[in-house]
């Protein structure tokens, strides 16, 4: 049975670079809600040294995209970084 507890999750519609949650954890998915101003969101592990989970390139002519669904382990934090304004919604598990 689905637990609709499991996971957590953040929508980031600004230019921001926020910490999602710090310590071990799950990202499960990004999702693109409607993002059309191009740019980039970078997806980090912040353990030390950081590591670069995955970079995402998003074009000005999208208007949305399936799930990206990562399930990978988080060491040390997961941080996002954006360089436009999209509309996505991060999903993980502590």
């Amino acid at each position: 049975m689905w637990n609709q507890n499991q996971y957590q999750y953040k929508n980031i519609t600004t230019v921001s670079s926020p910490v999602i949650f710090t310590g071990s954890g799950t990202l499960h998915s990004v999702l693109i809600n409607n993002q059309n101003t191009g740019g980039t969101i970078t997806l980090t592990d912040t353990a030390s040294p950081s590591v670069t989970i995955g970079v995402l390139q998003l074009s000005a002519s999208q208007t949305s995209l399936s799930p990206i669904i990562y399930d990978v382990a988080i060491a040390g934090g997961l941080q996002i970084t954006t360089t436009a304004s999209p509309n996505i919604t991060v999903t993980w598990t502590k």
